[in-house]
């Protein structure tokens, strides 16, 4: 059959799991299922991480917590643990078996969020968090090393951004299936299940959104072609590697981009933060401004994130590929700029005092702040050598994770709780914040221009 062009495998070679002998390495489509798989699980690793924030009125009032505490379970008991996870997951992606680490991690945050539906204090719920974090932290390593061994080239930036979108839509259907469940929550305060008892309804759909990850766990090992179980060095014993690669020892390459990955880096945290602060407030600031009921938010949102941020990450990732060809840090700049022009608009979504234009703000501004799904790993993952994308992608996700994930949620509830002291004007906290974070990303991606251009060694224009 002859030689796969975008890997060079000869006919009869081996995989590295010690199967039988396959005739080639696997061709686009095969690749694209690949792809189609890995976005499902970014979809249900959404749903699972996002539920908390549809219920948050019914598991204040049932385990009496605070928007602090809540905060805390939303943000850091995931964050902290799944930053930290992320590292050693980051070591096993790049020298074990992609298939099976992907695979595990599935098994076990769906396992641990259905264990949240049983949590009966603050600390239980935090744990049970803390365990849905680790399982995720597989994820984003495996995805990244697969998906930049799948699609080489210009196609990087293009699939990568599919994925991210995986994430957008993810959030979309969380928030809509999360406010119908939490309408439901409403009308049904519990049920009666034999040998547990009384049941609150919030618990049972931890469980609910967390069966499917069984089986996507298993369609792994069917969708995902065993030529790529390893990242690509592994996958051709003795194949040499990449000029631009060869000789270059992970702790090298991370002195080399020292520089412009500390710039990077705070620039993605901090529009995670932005991001995250948006996400896990929202349902609540529809619910407390505009009198909705957790139904109504859940739908109004998970439309908004349906129309404006999926759309949004596919044209700032079009822009980009439009002006790749002048420059390879255009992706940089594009999402500098698409995570400035967002700042604004949450200012007057958040500050409205009528739920159209609140909408329309937040709207826009989630349209701007889109292309951090796709673009940011994009920028990532150009500059890794292959060999290190798997702890890279690790350490992206550890800074990312703990800051972003935790100091979004936290800052708009200790401004609530602290500050304002009035649960009702998490509007004004919320615009601060992510106006905040925005700019502050714009400002360090900004500055990493010049460095990262250095990076990739682009000769052309910026």
């Amino acid at each position: 059959m002859g030689t796969d062009t975008a890997s060079g495998a000869p006919p009869g070679a081996v995989d590295p799991e010690g199967a039988a002998p396959k005739e080639a390495v696997p061709g686009m489509a095969a690749r694209w299922a690949s792809l189609a798989l890995l976005i499902v699980a970014a979809i249900l690793s959404f749903v699972d991480r996002q539920i908390v924030s549809l219920l948050v009125g019914p598991i204040k009032r049932d385990l009496g917590l605070s928007d602090v505490e809540i905060s805390l379970v939303q943000g850091i008991a995931f964050a902290l643990f799944y930053a930290v996870a992320a590292l050693p997951f980051g070591v096993l992606v790049d020298r074990a078996s992609r298939r099976w680490v992907l695979a595990a991690g599935i098994v076990g945050w769906s396992i641990m969020t259905a264990v949240c539906g049983f949590a009966r204090s603050f600390w239980e719920l935090f744990i049970a968090r803390m365990g849905v974090g680790v399982g995720e932290a597989s994820l984003g390593p495996t995805a990244h090393s697969l998906i930049a061994d799948l699609f080489r080239g210009a196609r990087l930036p293009f699939a990568m951004s599919l994925y991210g979108l995986g994430v957008a839509a993810g959030a979309a259907i969380a928030t809509i299936a999360g406010g119908q469940v939490a309408t439901w929550v409403e009308s049904h305060p519990g049920v009666v299940i034999p040998g547990l008892g009384f049941v609150e309804g919030w618990r049972m759909a931890f469980p609910i959104v967390a069966a499917p990850g069984v089986l996507v766990a298993a369609a792994v090992f069917v969708v995902i072609p065993v030529a790529f179980a390893y990242a690509r060095p592994h996958a051709q014993p003795g194949a040499p590697a990449p000029a631009d690669e060869a000789g270059e020892s992970f702790g090298a390459f991370l002195r080399r981009a020292a520089r412009p990955g500390a710039l990077i880096l705070a620039g993605l945290a901090c529009a995670t933060a932005a991001n995250y602060a948006a996400l896990s407030w929202a349902p609540a600031f529809l619910q407390r401004a505009f009198g909705w009921s957790a139904g109504q938010a859940g739908l109004a949102l998970g439309v908004l994130i349906f129309t404006a941020a999926l759309p949004g990450g596919l044209v700032w990732s079009f822009v980009a590929t439009r002006l790749a060809p002048r420059s390879q840090v255009a992706a940089l700049i594009v999402l500098a700029a698409s995570t400035a022009a967002a700042a604004p608009f949450a200012v007057i979504g958040y500050l409205a005092n009528v739920a159209p234009l609140a909408l329309g703000g937040m709207y826009l501004s989630t349209f701007f702040g889109a292309g951090l799904v796709g673009l940011g790993p994009a920028i990532v993952q150009a500059a890794t050598p292959s060999t290190a994308r798997g702890r890279v992608s690790a350490t992206q996700l550890l800074v990312t994770s703990v800051f972003g994930m935790s100091a979004g949620p936290f800052a708009v509830a200790a401004l609530t709780d602290y500050v304002f002291q009035n649960e009702v004007q998490v509007g004004a906290a919320m615009a601060i914040c992510v106006a905040a974070f925005s700019l502050a990303a714009s400002i360090a991606l900004f500055a990493a221009r010049k460095p990262y251009q250095a990076l990739l060694g682009d000769r052309g224009g910026a």
